[in-house]
């Protein structure tokens, strides 16, 4: 993460007032960037945290929105004052096209970024296996993570069936 970053925790049931409280009285400083990562997100790594933050730098009212390859969304990043960005967010309930609905009334320029792993139901976690395989994922995904997983995998190999 860049240098001043924060993180924040929150229930899943109380997002919406969490984020608000945060977003809220986190900072006076309205060129603050803010990026919300979803906790089931895989694949997001440094160099994209830093392009992210580059993107919703310019005078124009930019969003960045990281999507999985199931349209649900992973990650949005933002400057602290565009609180509403992070509201329809809320009210997309993470589903990537109704977000892009609802957010093209407003006056914003939109950049994706996509290849994410979206990890929602079992399914996903044999995706997630097959891309914990790859050397690259070491990118984003520490030895001591790998080894969480590789532990996760082997207790469940017979489910997997991979």
């Amino acid at each position: 993460m860049p240098n001043g970053s924060d993180t924040f925790f929150y229930k899943k049931e109380i997002i919406s007032e969490s984020l608000r409280n945060v977003l809220l009285n986190r900072s006076t400083n309205t060129e603050s960037k803010t990026l919300v990562l979803y906790f089931n997100s895989i694949g997001l790594k440094n160099a994209e945290i830093l392009r992210i933050f580059s993107l919703i730098q310019t005078d124009e009212p930019s969003i960045v929105v990281g999507k999985s390859s199931t349209q649900k969304i992973n990650c949005i990043g933002a400057k602290q004052s565009d609180y509403e960005v992070f509201e329809l967010l809320i009210k997309a309930k993470k589903n990537y096209d109704k977000y892009l609905e609802l957010i093209s009334e407003k006056d914003y320029f939109v950049h994706t970024i996509k290849n994410f792993l979206s990890i929602d139901d079992f399914e996903d976690i044999k995706k997630l296996y097959i891309e914990l395989s790859k050397k690259e994922s070491l990118s984003y995904c520490s030895k001591k993570m790998h080894e969480s997983f590789n532990d996760l995998f082997i207790e469940y190999k017979e489910l997997l069936n991979v």
